[in-house]
């Protein structure tokens, strides 16, 4: 019997690095997932789905690596605010009082050195 042999995309989280991909690749091959390639830039990992490895098998052996992986689909969008965006804003509030010492006509607290170096530590 024949099965729908078909690229399949799924979407994993919790990659920190090129080799946590390599990790993922390098597993799948070796218990037998057809054509993986997993990509870290866009956290995701497609493969051959066959007899032996559908979909979901392929997600609970990235689960047991300790990665996230669900399938992606079209209209797939990640909620919420990404963990980049939490950095960006965070290290926003520390930096604003750095620049804005700048800007101002006459001398403040925040020109003091020690006080921009402990601005500067997060």
């Amino acid at each position: 019997m024949e099965v729908n042999k078909q690229k399949e995309i799924l979407a994993i989280t919790g990659m920190t690095c090129a080799n946590c991909a390599l990790g993922i690749k390098k597993h799948l091959d070796k218990k037998g997932v057809k054509d993986v390639s997993v990509n870290f830039a866009t956290n995701q990992a497609t493969f051959t789905n066959d007899e032996q490895y559908k979909p979901k098998a392929v997600i609970n052996l990235i689960n047991e690596l300790g990665y996230k992986a669900k399938m992606k689909t079209d209209e797939f969008e990640d909620s919420g605010i990404s963990s980049i965006e939490k950095k960006f804003f965070f290290t926003l509030i520390f930096t604003l009082p750095l620049f804005s010492h700048m800007f101002l006509p006459k001398e403040i607290f925040l020109q003091n050195a020690f006080v921009q170096f402990f601005l500067c530590l997060p």
